[in-house]
């Protein structure tokens, strides 16, 4: 059975939220530990409060579980400590999570776990996703995380990011897989595409210009 929450003042829970369903917050959430979505959808709506609680001193976190897993943030999420939450992915291979993001949110970091889930990201409006642990902002990153609506300056990783890390990140300028643009790499801090992708005539051209060349080189000699 499907149980959807809509939650309009306040909801107080001391042990992390784990549901499947959905989950509306339009009022003040206060959780300890944090949330995990296990088969289902979470949104933090516009102008909502969500405070993470630190339990026995561990780390509060957001957590997409299964396949469909889907995150809206149309807020940010608070923690208690004046640090952040973090963010992870469940799930096997073939397993697709979701996260849209309409504004501007920071996470500790990312951790994609021991699994082979594929977190996809769509920035909307005036999204902006920030990993902010200037040591790990990445961790255990070895499948595909694909950024949709992506543009420079919408993506911070801190200084720890790594090309070996990096190469999952799959960039497109639109929402559809056919807006491939590249890989993604570190520009003072912002994610940038390290390599834009041709389309097939563009392929064509370049490949028509060295043979072009090659005649003209083998004509003059």
């Amino acid at each position: 059975m499907t149980i959807i929450y809509r939650i309009k003042n306040k909801i107080i829970l001391d042990d992390a939220m784990i549901f499947t369903g959905t989950v509306n917050n339009y009022g003040t959430m206060n959780l300890m530990g944090g949330v995990y979505v296990q088969n289902g959808h979470l949104t933090l709506g516009e102008g909502s409060t969500t405070i993470f609680k630190r339990k026995n001193n561990t780390e509060t976190r957001l957590v997409l579980w299964e396949q469909g897993a889907t995150v809206t943030l149309k807020s940010a999420i608070l923690d208690d400590k004046g640090m952040v939450a973090n963010l992870a992915t469940v799930g096997n291979a073939n397993v697709n999570l979701y996260m849209n993001v309409y504004t501007d949110v920071s996470f500790g970091f990312l951790n994609q776990g021991t699994n082979d889930a594929t977190l996809n990201i769509t920035l909307y409006e005036d999204g902006i996703l920030r990993f902010v642990n200037t040591t790990n902002s990445l961790k255990n990153i070895h499948t595909d995380i694909k950024i949709f609506n992506f543009e420079d300056n919408k993506i911070y990783v801190g200084n720890s990011a790594t090309d070996e890390k990096l190469k999952y990140f799959k960039l497109y300028s639109g929402e559809a897989e056919n807006t491939y643009l590249g890989t993604a790499s570190v520009n003072n801090g912002w994610l940038v595409f390290a390599t834009v992708v041709p389309e097939p005539a563009e392929w064509a051209m370049i490949f028509g210009g060295i043979a072009l060349g090659l005649a003209i080189y083998r004509r003059r000699k």
